[in-house]
């Protein structure tokens, strides 16, 4: 991916309306109409003065709350959904999707921390033993390069892999070592897909709640650890926006 050198319209992506009510209400940003009134997802807008005395404008959408199931839409459809109709729509320079995520011990992850998504990304479980389409199931999209906004933000590099699942089975934990892979999470790699085909800048900001490596389940530590790492990922998303603000670019 190229990197962008003028940002001036940012849009960020949440799946799950915990993980970024905060960062909207910190900023001030407005909920606006829909999109597209027919999904369910929320929108909010605004050109919030950052620290750096300079204004960007900041578009965030959330997939929204399941009609039919009264939870939030997690998952790859949705995420691509959302993010293709606000990019439609407002045309960012730079696209961020952020949220929680599963780490892993063996390779220096701990609860609380925040990585950037380094590389590339790729899928897992989702393994086409057909010659033509192997490599189109892994992904190896790559990462745009923010290494002085991985310094300055005090973000972790990593290899994001997702899917639509949230436990995690054998196999999977297989790929996970053999790709080296520091993130496991439910949306960052089919919204990488996409912002590769419109040519828009892309990153992901995943905060970590669960460790796949650790004796507990990965459901129970997501549970206890959602909301204070909500309120970490909130923070580190302020700091990154008030960098880009300064520097007008990932590096």
């Amino acid at each position: 991916m190229t990197n962008t050198t003028d940002i001036q319209n940012i849009g960020v992506f949440f799946a799950m309306e915990g993980e970024g009510i905060d960062f909207v209400r910190r900023l001030g940003l407005v909920e606006i109409a829909p999109f597209e009134p027919a999904l369910p997802g929320k929108v909010y807008r605004g050109n919030p003065t950052l620290d750096s005395g300079k204004n960007i404008e900041i578009t965030v959408a959330f997939g929204g709350k399941d009609p039919h199931h009264g939870c939030d839409r997690i998952g790859t459809e949705a995420a691509v959904l959302a993010s293709y109709v606000l990019c439609s729509h407002v045309a960012p320079d730079l696209f961020i999707n952020a949220g929680t995520c599963g780490g892993f011990v063996k390779r220096g992850g701990g609860v609380g921390d925040v990585y950037i998504g380094t590389q590339h990304f790729l899928f897992h479980g989702r393994p086409i033993p057909i010659a033509d389409f192997t490599e189109f199931g892994v992904g190896r999209i790559p990462a745009c390069e923010a290494s002085n906004l991985q310094r300055r933000c005090d973000l972790k590099p990593g290899i994001v892999s997702s899917s639509n699942g949230f436990t995690t089975n054998e196999s999977e934990l297989t790929f996970f070592d053999e790709k080296c892979v520091h993130v496991k999470d439910m949306e960052a790699t089919a919204l990488a897909r996409l912002l590769q085909d419109l040519a828009i800048p892309f990153v992901a900001i995943k905060a970590v709640t669960d460790l796949i490596d650790a004796p507990k389940a990965e459901e129970e530590a997501f549970l206890e650890n959602y909301r204070s790492v909500c309120e970490i990922l909130t923070e580190r998303l302020l700091l990154i926006v008030n960098c880009l603000s300064e520097a007008g670019n990932l590096d």
